[in-house]
Order: C-alpha cells, then sequence, then structure tokens
C-alpha cells in the first residue's frame, strides 16, 4: 500500500510538472510559418531536444528559424505600437491615408532591419563563439554552431512576444484606470526580458558543451567571454566619454 501512495504521488508530481511544458508547446505552436514541434520542444525540454537539433542543424535551417520567428515578433510589436501611437499620431499627420503610409512604411523598413540584424547578430555570435571554443579544445564545426545559434533564438524571439502582449494588456486594459500599473508592465518587461536572456545563454552554453565536448567550466567561458568584453568595451567608452567631456568642461573659461 505505501508503495503505491508512492508510486502515485511521483505519478502525480510528473504530471504537474508536464503541465508548464505542455502550455509552452501548445503557445508555440499557435504560429505560422515555424517548426511548430521541434521548436516546442526546444523551449519546454532542452536536454532532449538539444542532441536532436545538433545532429541536423545547418547554417540554413537555423537562419529560417531566426529570421521567420524575428518577422513574427517585429509583425507583434509593430502592431502594438500602431494601436499605442493611433490617439497620438492623428492630430500631427491628420489625415487617415498619410497615417496608413507612414504606418507601412515603418512596418517595411523595421522587417529589413529585423531580417538584417537577424543575420548579422548570429554571424558574428557564430564567429566569437566557434573561435573561443576552438582556442579552448571544441571540436565542432562552424556551420552546427551559427546553425544552432539561430535554433536556439526562435523560441526566444516567441517568448518575447508574450512578454509584450502581456506588458500591453495590463497598459491597456488595467493601466487605463490604475496609472500606475504602467511602472508595473515597465517592470514587468525588463524583468521578463532578462529571464529570457539568461534563459538564451543558458541553452548556448548547454549547445556549446554538446556540439564542442568540452568540459562545463569551459563551455560557460564561450558563453560568458563575449559578454564581458561587450562590458569591458562599453565601460571603456563610458569612461573615454566622460574624461573628454571632463577636460572640455575644464577648458571653458569660468
Amino acid at each position: 500500500m505505501a508503495s503505491d501512495k508512492k508510486g502515485e504521488k511521483a505519478e502525480k508530481k510528473g504530471s504537474d510538472s508536464e503541465k508548464p511544458n505542455e502550455m509552452l508547446k501548445r503557445y508555440i505552436a499557435m504560429f505560422p510559418f515555424i517548426r511548430k514541434e521541434e521548436l516546442g520542444e526546444l523551449a519546454s525540454n532542452p536536454n532532449k531536444a538539444l542532441p536532436k537539433e545538433i545532429d541536423s542543424s545547418s547554417i540554413g535551417k537555423g537562419l529560417k528559424d531566426a529570421v521567420v520567428t524575428a518577422l513574427i515578433f517585429t509583425t507583434i510589436a509593430s502592431l502594438f505600437w500602431l494601436i499605442f501611437s493611433i490617439p497620438a499620431l492623428m492630430p500631427i499627420l491628420g489625415s487617415v491615408p498619410t497615417i496608413a503610409v507612414m504606418v507601412l512604411s515603418v512596418y517595411v523598413v523595421s522587417l529589413v532591419v529585423a531580417v538584417i540584424f537577424t543575420v548579422l547578430g548570429l554571424a558574428i555570435t557564430a564567429c566569437v563563439y566557434y573561435i573561443i571554443a576552438r582556442l579552448l579544445g571544441g571540436k565542432g564545426p562552424f556551420g552546427k554552431t551559427m546553425g544552432m545559434l539561430g535554433t536556439i533564438s526562435g523560441p526566444i524571439n516567441l517568448l518575447n512576444i508574450a512578454l509584450l502582449v502581456l506588458a500591453g494588456i495590463l497598459m491597456a486594459i488595467v493601466g487605463a484606470f490604475v496609472p500606475s500599473v504602467w511602472n508595473v508592465a515597465y517592470l514587468f518587461v525588463v524583468l521578463g526580458g532578462i529571464a529570457l536572456v539568461f534563459f538564451q545563454l543558458y541553452l548556448n552554453y548547454k549547445m556549446v558543451r554538446m556540439l564542442h565536448g568540452l568540459s562545463r567550466g569551459r563551455s560557460v567561458a564561450v558563453v560568458a567571454i563575449p559578454i564581458l568584453a561587450l562590458i569591458a568595451i562599453i565601460v571603456t567608452l563610458l569612461l573615454w566619454i566622460m574624461s573628454i567631456l571632463a577636460t572640455m568642461a575644464s577648458m571653458v573659461p569660468h
């Protein structure tokens, strides 16, 4: 009897833990033009999905996952921008046709920029990861490194949409009655965005470890070194700008 109860508890616990994963899969399956099952599995069960994705990964597949989901995100983000901007645009631009032309122009430019930044970002990140991984003894090919980075960005882009939609609902519906909710919505976006960044870095770490056959420490180094280098560059630039401004201020006669 005791063993049966333990078995029932374990089964119930397992089913409870599967509910968020199933919800995540259903959410990702809502979107068109993507590999629904594969990206849903990657987001909900990366340990199971990553080995299969690595085996079949290629630059083309990764770029498709990244670009398509980036375009979906850009489309929905543009729609939200339109909804919140129309009241402010009407008095300035006046006529509906003028607003329609401007909105369409902004949308097309946003799509082009999204594609360019996605492709360039993936290429640069893959080059940096590949070089560091090779220096640390990694064995994986560049094509799979770039392909997997693109595939990993797929579900992250889709989860960013959920973050955007929830924040928009907070601002549009609740914020209309409680203005302070706008601050909560901004905080929600910031914290949710940080959580998604860490989730993406975790997936990148797992991918590097599996693909390049590196230890935990070296895999962390591959992911962390570019971030630390970027932070160092930004801090150096800020200090340089501050020193120039301070020098210019000291030259102004008092």
